[in-house]
């Protein structure tokens, strides 16, 4: 279940690295959080995205700071999402993950199995158009040699996006 939130994850990346040439700033799409004790926020293009496949449910957000700067949460799980938490360390079906891709880097930002923050997401309301949470997490930089120690954290996060 783990690799198919990785795949599902690193396909968004792709999916969404291309971004849009309007600017969806509405104020009911909005992504914030701090990152490294400083405040971001997302809400150019922000939008949520729903999969199901073979039985593999996920939900993606992505956003774009004013910069160009992108953040990437996928939830993902064997069973369709709902409230809850779900986290990176999950012992169970209920796997997060969260992405930030600088504008203009070959490389992005990856959760990957943080102890001390790892990239948590709590789903607090989900319905067929919209979905909030609140995340947090360690995101460190991924290179053509693996994963690095360079780490980023976000904490204070919070979403409303529709879908």
């Amino acid at each position: 279940m783990k690799k198919t939130l990785i795949y599902a994850s690193l396909g968004l990346m792709v999916l969404s690295g291309c971004k849009k040439d309007d600017s969806d700033t509405s104020s009911s799409n909005a992504i914030s959080a701090s990152l490294d004790g400083t405040a971001v926020t997302f809400n150019v293009n922000a939008k949520a995205m729903r999969t199901n496949v073979s039985g593999a449910y996920s939900v993606q957000i992505i956003g774009y700071d004013g910069n160009s700067n992108q953040i990437a949460i996928a939830v993902s799980s064997d069973s369709p999402i709902t409230t809850g938490t779900y986290s990176e360390n999950s012992s169970d079906s209920k796997v997060a993950s969260v992405n930030y891709i600088p504008s203009g880097s070959a490389y992005p930002y990856i959760s990957y199995n943080s102890t001390s923050n790892p990239a948590t997401v709590t789903i607090t309301s989900i319905s067929a158009t919209s979905v909030q949470a609140t995340f947090k997490g360690d995101v460190y930089l991924a290179s053509s040699g693996g994963i690095t120690n360079t780490k980023k954290a976000f904490t204070n996060g919070q979403f409303n996006v529709k879908f």
